[in-house]
């Protein structure tokens, strides 16, 4: 079965209200056999789980040792991260700030770039994006002078299947945010206070162009890590601007209420919806859109070439 057919019957179920099998946004990577006879499916999938699985799963998962993270990837230790905005500092769907815990995880360092999703599709792995040019550059995705800069005018579909094709899956909107801004252990005391509500992942300096790319820097999509001076306190470099990032969870503007009272273990968001979240602002962002915390959302099926990605990989 061709991946567009599955993605359009996904869409029809979703629009029945009958619910696809479900999955752990944490837990399911879905390694790649390729030498199965069928590729593996790309339809929407219940990220979060059923149930009450959107406020996280039991107990979270730590690493002790050597540094488990793949190359390409840095290591995101587990502990509890502060998430959101205090009313007046943000959106209203970034309410309420809370705290939650989350397992440890491996981020890419660096947005997927275009040599490697054109990778993907030579090896018959992936889609093409849906535009071969960013905004100044007629000829951008294919062109070797852009292997290095970041991936753009791909859909959520074509993200998650880029991440499961090489044994990983996209962050969560926490995992996301805590890579972006740092845990409670970044900044002493390791509880957590006023001192880890970072704004920015370098902290709460306004953003520069040797930060960010954003408004007034490149007029355009940039070469990833040229900014390491942005880098995040585990070392993930754009996590704001270049490109905003597709995530795993469905979005709903109140998903945080689930874990105002505390207690929640990596949430995944909500179980179904008709848009995914994505984060950290562009290259054409203002800075207020900069901010770790800020939310957006589309279409799973929507692309531009203000849009990209990263992935998670498993703790080996």
């Amino acid at each position: 079965m061709r991946a567009w057919f599955r993605r359009l019957r996904g869409v029809l179920l979703l629009s029945a209200g009958l619910a696809l099998p479900a999955c752990s946004a944490l837990t399911d990577f879905s390694p790649i056999d390729r030498d199965a006879a069928t590729p593996p499916d790309t339809t929407p999938r219940d990220d979060a789980g059923t149930g009450d699985d959107a406020g996280g799963d039991a107990t979270m998962t730590c690493h002790d040792g050597s540094n488990p993270c793949p190359p390409g990837t840095v290591l995101v230790p587990c502990g509890p991260v502060v998430l959101g905005s205090d009313p007046g500092e943000g959106d209203t769907d970034e309410e309420p700030e809370h705290t939650v815990d989350v397992s440890a995880f491996c981020i890419d360092a660096a947005e997927v770039t275009n040599g490697a999703y054109k990778a993907c599709v030579d090896r018959g792995d992936c889609e093409p994006p849906g535009a071969t040019a960013s905004a100044t550059r007629s000829s951008y995705y294919g062109n070797p002078t852009y292997d290095g800069f970041a991936m753009v005018n791909v859909s959520w579909f074509q993200a998650d299947n880029y991440c499961r094709m090489h044994g990983k899956r996209l962050p969560t909107e926490a995992e996301w945010e805590k890579a972006a801004r740092g845990g409670c252990e970044v900044h002493a005391p390791t509880t957590c206070g006023p001192e880890d509500e970072l704004t920015y992942p370098w902290g709460s300096a306004d953003p520069t162009c040797d930060r960010a790319n954003f408004v007034g820097c490149v007029a355009d999509v940039d070469r990833v890590q040229s900014r390491p001076m942005g880098a995040s306190p585990y070392g993930a470099q754009d996590m704001t601007g270049n490109v905003q990032e597709w995530v795993s969870d469905w979005y709903l503007a109140s998903a945080y209420d689930s874990c105002r009272t505390g207690n929640c273990i990596d949430p995944a968001g909500p179980a179904m919806g008709s848009e995914k979240v994505f984060r950290g602002g562009h290259w054409e962002s203002v800075p207020e859109y900069l901010r770790a915390a800020n939310r957006f959302r589309q279409a799973p099926g929507f692309y531009d070439w203000h849009t990209g990605f990263r992935c998670v990989a498993p703790i080996r």
